[in-house]
């Protein structure tokens, strides 16, 4: 349309590791080679590589293409804002804000998804797999892994939400809790000053507007789980063999 865009893109030759350190970068990073172990990236748009990852720690605000394979552990974690392309993910424990798409195999990983998994033409094996929008998968499971789990239309992002609220809902219960004992006492008084009586009723106001903020938190709680439920796809769709132990 006449416009022409200009992209801030960050070009690694090699790997990234030891030498090139770790990488901060506002806008696009493509690394010509793979990330070694115990790197971090922290990026606000895509990342491409043209490699593999080792276990390394990386914040994508947009979308992670992967030309090799993710190799992960228990120590590092891989955040995603968009979407997630790779060969295959080994051992890996990663958050997806869109849809992860995989060629070959997720193997004894955590992927956490808010869009769909999909992998067509391969198989998830061992660990969890969560995506809200729903999984498809050619294999599910194998003979050497009896412990494997698929769960669709779950938003995993939903308890440490709903946590958040009831956090603010206990420190404005206790808030009020104390208010109302200020109340109590000034109640049994006769004769108040007007200064001590203003200060009263100001804290039985007080105590109003805490009731009503408790209750709108509680609401906002029921919608989080409401708008979770609607927007999500309780979809498994196995395309060849499902094996014993999923």
């Amino acid at each position: 349309d006449g416009t022409i865009s200009n992209d801030d893109v960050y070009v690694v030759s090699g790997n990234v590791g030891l030498e090139t350190g770790n990488i901060t970068h506002t806008g696009t990073v493509m690394i010509q080679g793979d990330v070694d172990s115990g790197a971090s990236i922290d990026v606000e748009g895509d990342i491409m590589v043209k490699g593999m990852l080792e276990p390394c720690n990386i914040k994508c605000g947009g979308t992670l293409t992967v030309a090799g394979g993710i190799v992960g552990d228990q120590e590092h974690k891989l955040e995603i804002n968009g979407d997630l392309l790779a060969k295959y993910i080994s051992e890996a424990t990663i958050e997806v804000g869109g849809n992860v798409m995989v060629g070959n195999e997720i193997a004894h990983s955590r992927v956490s998804c808010l869009g769909r998994v999909k992998v067509p033409k391969g198989r998830i094996a061992g660990g969890t797999t969560i995506a809200k929008n729903g999984i498809q998968v050619a294999d599910a499971g194998s003979s050497g892994s009896s412990d494997t789990k698929l769960i669709a239309g779950v938003d995993y992002t939903l308890p440490a939400k709903i946590h958040w609220h009831e956090e603010k809902i206990n420190k404005l219960e206790e808030t009020q809790e104390k208010i109302s004992l200020a109340v109590q006492v000034s109640e049994h008084k006769t004769d108040l000053p007007k200064a001590e009586k203003d200060t009263y009723e100001g804290l039985k106001v007080k105590c109003s507007q805490i009731s009503q903020a408790i209750a709108d938190e509680h609401m906002l709680i029921q919608k989080l789980k409401v708008d979770a439920l609607n927007t999500s796809v309780n979809e498994i769709i196995i395309l060849n063999e499902l094996w014993s132990g999923t």
